[in-house]
């Protein structure tokens, strides 16, 4: 009786030919190109998201509503601090007369006094 090893020895297997790659059309492959494209932009936005999230946040510093928040915060600081010299100086001109010298010092006083009071409202707001 033969062993298997005997009746294979010198046989072959038929394989068949491989097929010929099929050509992708140039629509296809500037599709596939551009969704490739779109994938990737989305992974590295993914990825630097947490990276880029102050950024992301603060927008354009040369941004308009940036600029006039500044420039009403300045005019605010501006006002508040005149409006509490003044106080200062005709509070003092009411009780005291009119020595220019102690109505100043009344003045920069209230100043002080309304630098204080803004100071703790920037520190309150900020904090929020």
């Amino acid at each position: 009786r033969p062993c298997l090893h005997e009746l294979l020895e010198g046989s072959r297997i038929p394989l068949p030919d491989k097929p010929a790659p099929r050509k992708k059309s140039p629509e296809l492959e500037a599709r596939l190109a551009k969704i490739k494209a779109q994938i990737e932009e989305q992974e590295y936005d993914m990825m630097t998201r947490d990276v880029r999230r102050a950024e992301l946040d603060q927008g354009d510093p040369s941004d308009f509503k940036s600029a006039s928040g500044a420039i009403g915060e300045g005019l605010n600081v501006l006002v508040t601090k005149g409006t509490a010299f003044a106080t200062g100086y005709y509070a003092s001109v009411a009780a005291w007369g009119t020595d220019p010298f102690w109505n100043t010092i009344a003045g920069l006083v209230g100043l002080i006094i309304g630098f204080f009071i803004e100071t703790t409202l920037f520190v309150a707001r900020s904090s929020r």
